[in-house]
């Protein structure tokens, strides 16, 4: 009994940082298809987050022009969607202050107060042929297989906004590293008691 009591804590105090990644995940992204445009540009920002992440770094109430290039369709309606920190997913459209030149649009955009984890940048055909939302992707096509860019949310200070209320986001390694730290509290735990 104790023994299988101790294998289901242990696969709890695992799985639990795993758990939360994929719940962040989930909120995080909205899923419409992957369109031919991609984000060039998007400034001010501290970069990607990390090479090859897909995300590009912007704060809280900070206002960014973006660029998309190679956009496939000659007039377009633009969204950006994320989360606010409450775990409440936002949609909101530019209606100003944006522009398409042969493929390439630009526009600006004030990321809300409260906004959390990460978004994306979405666009659609205007004229209606095409109904589809698409994602602005990471790379040009020419670069390979297209895959759904976006942006990951800091605030002032450049600290990552929480994904999930009152959890802090954790990355794959941080969620290895803090379950293996989990596992050793546990076993220490288990040996002073046994004393």
């Amino acid at each position: 009994m104790k023994k299988t009591l101790l294998i289901g804590l242990l696969t709890l105090v695992i799985a639990a940082p795993l758990l939360t990644i994929v719940a962040q995940r989930a909120f995080a992204e909205p899923d419409p298809m992957v369109g031919l445009g991609y984000i060039f540009d998007v400034s001010p920002s501290g970069g990607m987050e990390i090479p090859g992440s897909k995300k590009w770094k912007v704060q809280q109430g900070v206002t960014a022009t973006v660029a998309l290039k190679e956009v496939e369709f000659p007039l377009v309606d633009v969204w950006v969607a994320g989360a606010y920190t409450n775990g409440i997913p936002w949609k909101i459209q530019v209606l100003d202050d944006y522009s398409v030149v042969g493929g390439t649009v630009v526009f600006s955009f004030t990321f809300p107060l409260n906004a959390g984890c990460t978004g994306v940048f979405q666009y659609k055909d205007s004229t209606g042929v095409d109904p589809e939302n698409h994602v602005a992707a990471v790379y040009s096509a020419s670069q390979g297989q297209q895959e759904a860019g976006g942006f990951k949310m800091f605030d002032s200070q450049w600290n990552p906004a929480p994904c999930v209320p009152g959890v802090p986001e954790l990355s794959l390694g941080s969620a290895v590293v803090t379950s293996i730290g989990l596992v050793a509290a546990l076993a220490l735990r288990r040996r002073h008691q046994k004393k």
